[in-house]
């Protein structure tokens, strides 16, 4: 017929090596074949992806950086956090306690954000050709060093420790807390962030009482089915109370990980690494396997609907008392339970959502965790969940499209998404970065001035909101 194409395995005269034939009566579809054929040799290609890990540290501070022990509680995960510290006496002093608006810029340079830019590019370009269900997000937390210290050594001048971390043939290994800090079990963080009108507000809103958002109570399982040992699924569930008491139960998520894995794949790994207070933000990218919901397994679907909310326990933060009820049944085992009262904030003139998560794994003791995400993101990544072979992500900026400049949404500032080339970072992502570390300020609880002057006589800052 007229619109089939044909690709046939055959073999160069010139060199005997295999090659493939496009053929085909329409030279536009024997075009578009070729495109879907090389974008699909590019889709298997990204199942090889590696992930490069990417440390950075904020600028502008000097003084000396000590090596902190760190222990989880649970003799599980130990290192180090870095610290900067200052001697007694005159000289300069950490910044624990004021940063200027002024020392913004400079507590991250241009070289240093297009090494995050060019990082996050690589990634969201080597994903948009596989087909997962991904998640994207900014985790803040405690940054560990777990290997790679040299010679034992457990203080170093801020200078040499950027070296190090610059060093990428230094084997240097860590990760970034789950807790937002050290703080653990009966901690609130929120207080912290309720109070910080000017830079936070309730999701949708211009204004309104932070004190008032009503979480989301997650539940998030990892599943082997005992009938094909070695398949574990991940299911999500999600249950809201409104005001007047009843309870809403949205539609269970479900995916798989790849064959043997209890763990996502990772396709993102940077760290900004702030020094005065060892804190961290990891920004990552991961993926699972997508499945539909009429497959999974009968007994698995029977296990997603015994799930029940316990309405009296999760309203009140315990520490002790799991939220979700479910009924045991056969032929599985439920590897891992994460359970998560997760109260989202917008911040302020910008899609960007806060999510503050009181977190337990397994029951072991709770914590409170910080992530950051656009609210547009799971738009842009979803297109990937039912992508066809051949296809790709229609995304011809992917920085642009998920750091817009405006911080809002890539369609109210940018109308050609194509990339014009420039050597300076993106506008979007210098903003994004500039409001992780309002947060930053915000969780460490510092002051802020302009050219010196407070800008408020209680928490939290507001010279660094509007930018």
């Amino acid at each position: 017929m007229e619109s089939e194409v044909y690709i046939t395995l055959v073999t160069r005269i010139t060199d005997g090596q295999p090659a493939l034939r496009i053929m085909g009566s329409n030279e536009a579809n024997a075009a578009t074949a070729f495109r879907h054929l090389e974008n699909l040799m590019v889709q298997i290609e990204g199942r090889f992806f590696e992930v490069q890990t990417l440390n950075v540290c904020l600028d502008g501070i000097g003084g000396q950086v000590a090596l902190l022990k760190y222990d989880n509680g649970a003799n599980e995960l130990t290192g180090f956090s870095p610290k900067l510290q200052w001697p007694k006496g005159p000289g300069p002093k950490q910044r624990n306690a004021t940063v200027d608006q002024s020392m913004l810029a400079g507590l991250m340079g241009d070289d240093r954000l297009i090494l995050i830019e060019r990082q996050i590019a690589r990634s969201l370009n080597g994903i948009r050709r596989q087909k997962k269900v991904f998640s994207m997000n900014v985790h803040l937390g405690l940054f560990v060093l777990t290997k790679g210290i040299p010679g034992g050594m457990r203080a170093f001048s801020h200078n040499d420790f950027l070296r190090m971390m610059e060093n990428t043939d230094g084997g240097i290994e860590a990760f970034v807390t789950r807790a937002s800090g050290q703080e653990r079990g009966s901690f609130d963080i929120r207080p912290r962030l309720t109070s910080a009108g000017n830079f936070l507000t309730p999701v949708g809103e211009a204004s309104g009482d932070l004190a008032k958002v009503r979480p989301v109570y997650r539940g998030k399982f990892i599943l082997e089915n005992s009938l094909e040992p070695g398949r574990n699924y991940l299911l999500q569930v999600e249950f809201r109370i409104d005001e007047e008491g009843d309870v809403t139960q949205l539609p269970a998520k479900w995916s798989e990980f790849e064959a043997g894995k209890i763990l996502p794949t990772q396709f993102l790994d940077v760290n900004l690494v702030d020094l005065a207070d060892g804190r961290a933000c990891h920004f990552g990218l991961e993926g699972t396997i997508p499945i539909v919901e009429a497959l999974v397994p009968v007994h698995l679907q029977a296990f997603s609907d015994s799930i029940t909310l316990y309405r009296h326990v999760a309203e009140v933060l315990r520490h002790d008392t799991p939220f979700l009820y479910w009924l045991p049944y056969r032929n599985m085992n439920i590897k891992q339970v994460t359970l998560e009262r997760v109260f989202t904030y917008q911040i302020r003139n910008t899609g960007f959502l806060v999510e503050a998560s009181h977190t337990t794994v397994g029951g072991l003791g709770w914590w409170w965790s910080v992530d950051v995400r656009h609210s547009d993101w799971p738009m842009h990544l979803v297109q990937l969940e039912k992508l066809k072979p051949g296809r790709e992500a229609n995304w011809s900026d992917a920085v642009k499209l998920f750091f817009p400049d405006d911080g809002m949404t890539c369609y109210t500032t940018l109308v050609d998404l194509v990339s014009e080339g420039g050597s300076g970072p993106s506008a979007g992502l210098r903003l994004f970065v500039n409001k992780l570390i309002c947060l930053s300020n915000i969780l460490a609880r510092r002051s802020v001035t302009v050219d010196g002057q407070p800008q408020f006589s209680t928490y939290p800052p507001v010279g660094l909101l509007d930018l």
